[in-house]
């Protein structure tokens, strides 16, 4: 009995208290148990006060770990070429109605970014929708544009609905981009690695809270790359404006 319970004490993993650990901590905190997450969410209260947030948070974060990167098959990624950054915003919309937006198949038609877009479905999809199942994974072949360089890309990506017992529903989503950006002419833009964690869950009903860590490799020139402040400022906003768009799409009942 002692040897069973000194081995459930190494499997407790504790929250970080400080806003840089508790947004790479999500990255883990996907794969790891309820109660870790409920801890980091109210950890997270205590540092950046998401219940009473009325304006957009962000800054810059520190890299993923290689043993991160391991959790999505990626042991070889070379992670302290990235950059990240991170955005809490708060928005109205009702959890349920996000969530058919996050697994809508077709994200072009809510969001003006890509040129094109394919969503296959990995995982048993009818399975989580009915509640059968907690994850669902799927991969993405999209097109879109990088300061007017046309380019493709295929995204590994996976959501995970829980329960906490402090802070009510979760939803996570988990990207990673397995192989480096395609462009479509000559280039000497690189944008090698890609990875994001997203989580969500509601402090009141109808009002989403979103917790965003990104994470890039992109070199356009020695001024415009991952560790630009202004190519950082642009990606921020770029991620508030999507969090405007899945708004509106809550107010008009779409998809």
């Amino acid at each position: 009995m002692l040897i069973l319970m000194l081995i459930a004490c190494e499997d407790v993993v504790e929250a970080p208290e400080d806003l840089d650990g508790l947004i790479t901590f999500t990255w883990s905190a996907f794969d790891g148990e309820a109660q870790a997450l409920n801890d980091a969410l109210t950890n997270l209260e205590a540092v950046a006060g998401w219940s009473t947030l009325t304006e957009v948070q962000d800054g810059t974060v520190s890299d993923l770990t290689a043993d991160d990167m391991a959790l999505v098959g990626l042991d070889d990624a070379d992670v302290a070429a990235t950059s990240g950054v991170w955005m809490l915003n708060q928005f109205d919309c009702d959890f349920e109605h996000y969530e058919d937006i996050l697994l809508y198949q077709q994200q072009d038609e809510l969001f003006d970014i890509y040129d094109g877009y394919q969503r296959t479905f990995t995982g048993d999809e009818s399975g989580y929708r009915a509640g059968d199942e907690t994850h669902l994974t799927w991969t993405v072949d999209y097109d879109s544009k990088v300061l007017a360089e046309a380019y493709s890309t295929v995204l590994n990506e996976e959501i995970r609905r829980f329960t906490t017992e402090d802070h009510g529903d979760v939803l996570m989503v988990r990207r990673a981009m397995p192989e480096p950006v395609v462009f479509e002419d000559e280039t000497d833009t690189t944008w090698n690695q890609d990875y994001t964690i997203r989580t969500f869950w509601e402090r009141a009903d109808g009002e989403l809270v979103h917790l965003y860590g990104m994470w890039r490799d992109v070199w356009i020139s020695d001024l415009l790359n991952a560790d630009n402040e202004g190519i950082q400022r642009q990606l921020l906003d770029g991620l508030y404006d999507l969090d405007v768009d899945a708004a509106e799409h809550c107010l008009n009942g779409t998809p």
